[in-house]
């Protein structure tokens, strides 16, 4: 079920801690888009610039893989240096949500936030600079990632174990943004499901509601494939 559900005054301390942890998250995007993540940048890392600025299409130049969401969100930015950090910055922040959000998504109640917020400082402090640019600045993982957890997040019962249809569709149309972003993201997502499901069943959690939250995930982290 979703974090609180049924405790309102826990719903809204959820909210909170989610609201202060998106602004820390989006805080560090902001510096380490202005710093010195750019000087890996390449060839094949400035064609989305490219897109949004000359031509833009549903993919990448001359692939059908790796949706360019972001180039269009970036085309009214016309100028390429602002373009480019718009673009970077989005791609930064929705890497480093990726992060939290799977945490949330693993842990449930526990204490997701400080793991999240503890595995995003880690991968900033301590991976290699060359793949933390790949993840976070050129390659759609962190992106697609981001998009289908939220997705997943939107779709959970709210308060009241109720789930209303605008987040259903809410979550579903992330979902799908995933998977044209990265058709693989469902395969990730799928493996994810089956696992969280067997570790619900392993804690002693009710194998009935156990399966049903897996067919849940399941079929929407694989919406949109085919």
């Amino acid at each position: 079920g979703a974090l609180g559900a049924g405790r309102p005054g826990a719903a809204v301390t959820d909210r909170r801690r989610a609201a202060l942890l998106l602004g820390a998250v989006a805080l560090a995007a902001l510096l380490v888009d202005l710093g010195s993540f750019h000087r890996l940048e390449h060839g094949d890392s400035i064609v989305p610039v490219l897109v949004s600025l000359q031509r833009w299409t549903p993919f990448y130049w001359d692939q059908e893989r790796y949706g360019m969401l972001v180039p269009l969100l970036a085309l009214p930015v016309r100028d390429p240096l602002a373009n480019l950090l718009l673009q970077r910055g989005a791609m930064v922040l929705c890497g480093l949500a990726s992060v939290v959000l799977l945490s949330r998504h693993v842990l449930g109640r526990r204490d997701w936030a400080a793991a999240g917020a503890l595995a995003a400082a880690a991968l900033l402090a301590a991976a290699p600079e060359a793949w933390r640019f790949e993840f976070l600045g050129d390659q759609p993982y962190g992106l697609s990632g981001a998009l289908a957890l939220a997705g997943l997040a939107f779709a959970e019962p709210g308060p009241g174990g109720r789930r209303p249809a605008w987040r259903l569709a809410a979550g579903g149309l992330l979902v799908l943004a995933a998977h044209w972003v990265n058709a693989a993201v469902g395969v990730a997502l799928g493996a994810l499901a089956v696992a969280r499901a067997a570790a619900d069943v392993r804690g002693g959690g009710d194998r009935a509601r156990g399966r049903s939250r897996l067919l849940g995930d399941a079929g929407r982290a694989a919406a949109g494939v085919g």
